[in-house]
């Protein structure tokens, strides 16, 4: 899955570890619905819905993510 360049600039704001588990949910075909920076994202935070739930690894936190429905 490719992404916008505004996508590309917004996801180089966000923490390694998250970065790294968009990067491989957008390659094993998960793509990004929408970019935001309002709810659930904190006030100076953004976030990043994806199509899917998270397929590539537990749904499990710790490694600095925390999973919610």
């Amino acid at each position: 899955m490719k992404i916008t360049p505004e996508q590309e600039m917004e996801l180089a704001k966000f923490p390694a570890t998250l970065r790294s588990l968009i990067a491989t949910e957008l390659a094993s075909c998960n793509a990004i619905v929408e970019v935001g920076h309002s709810f659930p994202a904190p006030p100076a935070g953004a976030y990043i819905k994806l199509a899917n739930k998270v397929s590539t690894r537990a749904r499990d936190n710790g490694d600095g993510l925390c999973f919610y429905d």
